[in-house]
Formats: structure tokens, C-alpha cells, sequence
């Protein structure tokens, strides 16, 4: 007699983990240099602060997005495209 089949656990799939700094900028604005650029901000210590802050809420934001598109929750921006 065969031995018994075992069930084998699905994986389950791990969350995104968030984007980098690094590349939200490149994603966005091709490198981190044309990003800081790009809102006026200097290749200095401070300009990185600042744009770092800016990165944060980026990726704040994203991943607020993919929460609710988990979840199934309606995209946001009304609109008449149900009616």
C-alpha cells in the first residue's frame, strides 16, 4: 500500500517590501541628482534632508495605494464612470 499524500502548505506571498529612496528617484526622475533637480534642492547635506522628507511621502503614499488595492477598496478620484 502507497504511503498516504501530504498536503503541502501554499506558500503564503510576503507583502512588497517598500520602495528605496533610491530608486523611487530613479524610477521617477532617472537618478537622484535630476530628482533633487527637479525640486530645486542642492547636492548638499540639507537638500538630502529635505529630499529624503519629500521621498518619505512618496513611498507613504504608495504604499498606502497598495493596501487599498489589496483589499479591494475603490480607487479613489469619483468621477462619472460608474454612472
Amino acid at each position: 500500500m502507497p504511503p498516504p499524500k501530504t498536503r503541502r502548505a501554499t506558500p503564503t506571498p510576503l507583502p512588497a517590501s517598500p520602495p528605496s529612496n533610491s530608486s523611487i528617484a530613479k524610477d521617477g526622475w532617472g537618478s537622484r541628482s535630476e530628482f533633487q533637480h527637479s525640486y530645486g534642492l542642492g547636492m548638499t547635506p540639507q537638500g538630502f534632508e529635505e529630499g529624503n522628507r519629500i521621498l518619505d511621502s512618496f513611498r507613504k503614499s504608495d504604499m498606502q495605494e497598495r493596501e487599498e488595492s489589496q483589499k479591494g477598496a475603490p480607487e479613489r478620484g469619483g468621477g462619472a464612470a460608474g454612472k
